[in-house]
């Protein structure tokens, strides 16, 4: 019997294409990451070269300089790189450079090979079913849907400062016009390049930045307004997969901090904000485990989107950063919270 995800839609052809980009470019984001963290790489720049190169913004105007073409160096560059690198480009500006004009040639023809073809994109599905289809009752009235009332309220972890959050908002990183199923055995979820993930749960927002082991990070609290009940999507995918609650199956399917997804949030839809003190369990991937808690007299308060809350909302939002502000959690030291709850480590 065909289940939700058999009705999701193929991936259009729009969206392969930018999901294509977007990871063409990443390839340049990640060289320059590599030149200023990897010795192999870092030991075949050029010795007038490496001092200059402290970080990945460093590295990513040293290689946009190695374009010889000035016109074709300004806005978003690096699909042009991809596209265009020749290892001339190295040689003939610093004598003796073959070795590092061949590794970034190396990493850069990876990025050519990315073809609309390959399994990931024929593979991938749009988180929507088809108007005739006979499941698109339940999509609609599950899946993609408006909140109300209390359910509006959700928490979002990054590390990006206030001041710019509040200003710009959060989008995906790679604009689609609904978020994409990745419905491979190994993946099963929302691709999060493509939507802004909120936890209904603020103890799931404190695991983000995922992959940046960073100690100070924020809580951005905010409406969500429109979007996709992923939380809902896991819990078809148990069923479908006949897991029981509880099991350790079941916790590796299910989220157990309530992900929703939403294509945007607008300035206005944030509530607050504030600063989250974490600890890392190995001091590498906050999935180790981490212990939080929210640091007094930090982050800002959204004045004007305060005041439309309701009774219950503001009840919700005050008593949650109540429960989680100055005291560590899980307070005892022993235990760290993880993506299957708290466990004694």
């Amino acid at each position: 019997m065909p289940g939700l995800f058999d009705a999701f839609e193929p991936l259009d052809p729009t969206s392969v294409n930018s999901l294509l980009d977007y990871n063409k470019k990443g390839a340049v984001d990640d060289i320059a990451q590599t030149l200023v963290t990897k010795n192999e790489f870092n030991d075949l720049l050029p010795a007038t070269v490496r001092p200059t190169l402290k970080n990945r913004d460093d590295a990513l105007r040293w290689l946009c300089d190695l374009i010889p073409d000035p016109t074709k160096r300004t806005g978003d560059w690096r699909l042009y790189f991809v596209k265009n690198y020749a290892q001339m480009w190295v040689k003939k500006k610093y004598v003796g450079s073959e070795l590092l004009a061949a590794a970034i040639g190396t990493q850069i023809q990876a990025a050519r090979g990315l073809k609309a073809d390959m399994a990931y994109y024929t593979e991938n599905r749009h988180v929507s079913v088809p108007a005739n289809n006979s499941l698109r009752g339940e999509f609609d009235a599950h899946v993609g849907k408006k909140w109300q009332g209390i359910k509006q309220i959700g928490w979002r972890g990054d590390d990006r400062h206030p001041k710019l959050m509040m200003q710009s908002g959060f989008s995906p990183r790679v604009s689609v016009t609904s978020p994409i199923w990745r419905p491979q055995e190994n993946n099963m979820d929302v691709d999060l390049d493509t939507t802004v993930c909120v936890a209904r749960d603020i103890r799931g927002s404190a695991f983000f930045p995922l992959s940046k082991p960073v100690t100070s990070t924020w809580a951005y609290c905010v409406l969500i307004r429109e979007g996709w009940n992923t939380y809902y999507l896991q819990k078809q995918l148990a069923a479908e997969r006949g897991q029981t609650p509880g099991t350790a199956a079941y916790n590796k399917t299910v989220w157990m901090f309530h992900e929703k997804c939403v294509n945007k949030v607008e300035p206005v839809d944030i509530v607050l904000v504030i600063e989250l003190e974490r600890r890392i369990f190995d001091g590498k991937s906050p999935l180790s485990g981490i212990q939080f808690r929210l640091k007094d007299c930090t982050g800002r308060i959204n004045g004007d989107t305060w005041a439309g809350l309701d009774g219950q909302q503001k009840d919700k939002v005050e008593q949650t950063v109540q429960q989680f502000m100055g005291s560590w959690y899980p307070s005892d030291g022993r235990k760290w919270l993880t993506y299957d709850g708290i466990v004694e480590k």
